[in-house]
């Protein structure tokens, strides 16, 4: 029986930090004496990525009568085994397979001891250790040669390709599936052929080589057909889904996928109808459905466990746990994924253990608690090195990166980015490669390094363009445009943007287009064009609303309402400060949550009620150093220098200016140093005159 990779799941998807979608809305204002701090919404939108498939034996294949294989009188046993480990419970398929080899060594049947030995390989690979798969296939294979098992031999060639796809070495994959191909090719093998055939597309599928990955796929369903097999039918259907499914195209990716769904129903495979509906689930999470990614998800959960699939149970939980956190729902979102951690743990799924574990430490990081996201992200790590998941390595690295960046420490991100980039490119990666450049491109941006920012942005655009897929294009022209309205070009930056726009549009990210519709709109209050901007943001918020994106949300109203204070109307502008406040607290997010007490402060202090402004700011302050935001702490006490000149107090409004100064130079923020040392001189002249003149001393030389 050879292993395919089961419908591709995009259950045990783990999340990662990928190009920022920046939503700014920048008010550069001279009264507030903070040029270079202006407020600038900063969330961490973390899109799906489909992971590398989980590591699971396959569907069954049947081979025609004509194609028997070698004889081995073990052989109930050994079916046995493959039906434990086909329904997850791989302790007792190990148990099995051990027996099989004990009696096949005693009795020197080569062809027992290899299938047991291939079999004992393939669990190992199912429970993230590659390195005994591999050990146990080296044995299986010298046994199969030798006993002229030519199927068993192709079924372990077929398995060596699976964990190196697996571990991030595709081309060593294809190599052993190209020897397997042309073992079931000289067989006339076909149902052999048609799994390795799809075991190929799914390697191209993962290096983003999404036309090699149809053709592969479309010669496996044209054998899958003639041989009438549903169930493997339905598996390369789905296959197909996915590829459409990364490249963009929602559309096509459900029409697959609802294509294999009635033969997988009527065929009574519940894990693998299962982990299809988690597929279609993930379809509507990506396209900004949470509520239909849920109803799918909510179906797939009980089928899961009624086939005691403890690695599919916890994959749902995680994919449920992943809509919570993506609309705002953090506390929901960690039960989830907690739940998903003892069932990983008990079916040894390594592999996804340490996918939850960094999903967990994701939801921590959006909540403002980057030390608590480092603490799993650190759990996960040598999980996949020792799965030799390079692939999933680079996503924590990277993770991890985003973590420290967010704390401001903006070498240590860059460090753990750089360490990731390679490990991508090792893994034939090109969608973290994407990711990872525009991480890269976004450290230098903090650091005003505007030209090495763009640099890297227009690497990730040039690859982002030949995967052909549009949200990560999107988002990289988004960045592109940032960069640029950073440097002060605001027609550039409004190029990108709207370039951006419709490619969002036509992959159906209503979340993404949301983003870049504010985005356009804080370039518009940016240079004077007040209703124009209202008009993007008014034009974004349903769409923000419809993906349940809470935060965004809040964002959003934020954002409104800093529109209104600059033109002028601060009652307008304190009724949507007040509709965001309830909606970042409740999402848990600790910076917007702070950028909109400052707002409520703002509005305060313009309507001349400096003390109830700074009873705000210092509301705000704590959540900015909880969160380890640097920028916005230093943007909080920039303003709370204002606001205790304003009271007469400017010894604690230097207090406020130099802390914030040493903040904008721990960031290498060179326009916020520049402001405040201004705000420091113009306090300490004002103070200076002020203060009242002391007598000149007498001239030397003169009595009394």
């Amino acid at each position: 029986m050879l292993h395919t990779r089961k419908v591709p799941a995009c259950f045990m998807l783990e999340r990662r930090f990928p190009l920022k979608k920046v939503i700014c809305c920048t008010i550069v204002s001279a009264c507030w004496g903070a040029a270079g701090l202006a407020l600038c919404l900063l969330p961490l939108a973390a899109e799906g990525q489909p992971p590398a498939p989980t590591a699971a034996a396959g569907l069954s294949v049947s081979r025609p009568a004509a194609q028997a294989r070698p004889h081995t009188s073990l052989q109930p046993l050994l079916d046995k085994a493959e039906q434990a480990r086909d329904h997850g419970q791989r302790e007792t398929a190990l148990a099995l397979y051990a027996k099989v080899q004990t009696q096949a060594t005693a009795a020197s049947d080569k062809v027992g001891e290899a299938r047991s030995l291939s079999g004992i390989g393939g669990v190992y690979f199912a429970t993230g250790q590659p390195q005994k798969a591999l050990a146990a296939y080296r044995q299986a294979l010298t046994l199969a040669q030798a006993a002229g098992d030519k199927s068993g031999e192709g079924d372990t060639l077929n398995g060596f390709g699976l964990v190196y796809a697996h571990t991030g070495q595709p081309q060593q994959a294809l190599d052993y599936f190209q020897r397997a191909l042309l073992l079931s090719q000289a067989m006339e093998d076909k149902a052999d052929e048609s799994v390795v055939l799809t075991n190929i597309g799914q390697v191209y599928t993962d290096t983003s080589e999404p036309q090699k990955a149809l053709l592969y796929y479309g010669q496996a369903l044209a054998l899958k057909r003639d041989a009438g097999d549903k169930t493997g039918e339905a598996t390369v259907l789905s296959s197909i889904g996915q590829v459409y499914s990364n490249t963009g195209d929602p559309k096509k990716a459900l029409d697959y996928y609802q294509q294999a769904l009635p033969i997988l129903q009527a065929a009574g495979h519940k894990s693998e109808f299962a982990t299809l509906l988690n597929n279609i689930g993930q379809v509507y999470s990506n396209t900004g459905q949470p509520q239909k990614a849920l109803a799918y998800y909510r179906q797939a959960l009980p089928l899961h466990r009624a086939a005691e699939d403890k690695a599919g149970t916890a994959g749902t939980l995680n994919n449920i746990g992943l809509v919570y956190e993506n609309t705002g729902e953090p506390q929901k979102a960690l039960d989830y994924l907690q739940q998903a951690l003892p069932l990983l743990r008990a079916a040894g799924d390594k592999a996804g253990e340490s996918h939850d574990l960094s999903n967990i430490g994701m939801v921590y990081a959006k909540t403002g608690q980057p030390q608590k996201a480092l603490d799993y992200y650190q759990q996960s790590l040598p999980l996949k090195r020792a799965a030799g998941d390079k692939a999933g390595e680079a996503v924590t690295l990277s993770n991890m990166g985003e973590a420290y960046s967010e704390t401001g420490e903006p070498q240590k991100a860059l460090d753990f980015y750089q360490q990731a980039l390679p490990l991508a490119q090792a893994a034939g990666d090109k969608a973290s490669q994407v990711t990872l450049l525009n991480n890269i491109g976004s450290v230098y941006q903090r650091s005003s390094n505007f030209q090495k920012a763009l640099d890297y942005y227009q690497q990730s655009l040039s690859l982002s363009q030949g995967l052909n897929d549009k949200a990560e294009k999107a988002a990289t022209l988004n960045n592109i445009g940032y960069a640029y309205l950073s440097s002060g070009d605001s027609q550039k930056a409004l190029d990108y943007y709207r370039q951006a726009l419709p490619v969002l549009q036509a992959a159906g990210d209503k979340a993404g287009e949301a983003t870049v519709l504010l985005n356009i709109g804080g370039v518009c209050a940016q240079t004077d064009l007040p209703k124009e901007a209202l008009g993007y943001y008014q034009q974004a918020l349903p769409l923000k609303r419809a993906a349940g994106d809470k935060v965004g949300e809040a964002v959003l109203l934020s954002s409104i309402g800093l529109l209104y204070l600059r033109t002028g109307q601060p009652q307008e502008a304190l009724d949507y400060f007040q509709q965001a406040l309830p909606i970042a607290q409740t999402a848990g997010d600790k910076t917007t949550t702070a950028q909109t007490l400052r707002g409520i402060g703002r509005v305060s202090y313009v309507l001349g009620q400096p003390q109830k402004a700074l009873d705000y700011f210092l509301q705000a302050l704590p959540l900015t150093r909880a969160a380890q935001d640097k920028n916005e702490e230093a943007v909080t006490l920039s303003d709370m220098g204002l606001t205790y000149r304003k009271l007469g107090q400017p010894q604690k409004a230097l207090e406020c200016y130099r802390q914030a100064l040493l903040l904008a130079q721990a960031i290498g923020d060179k326009a916020g140093e520049a402001a405040m040392l201004r705000n420091i001189q113009a306090v300490e002249a004002a103070d200076k005159s002020t203060r009242p003149q002391q007598p000149r001393p007498s001239g030397a030389g003169t009595g009394s």
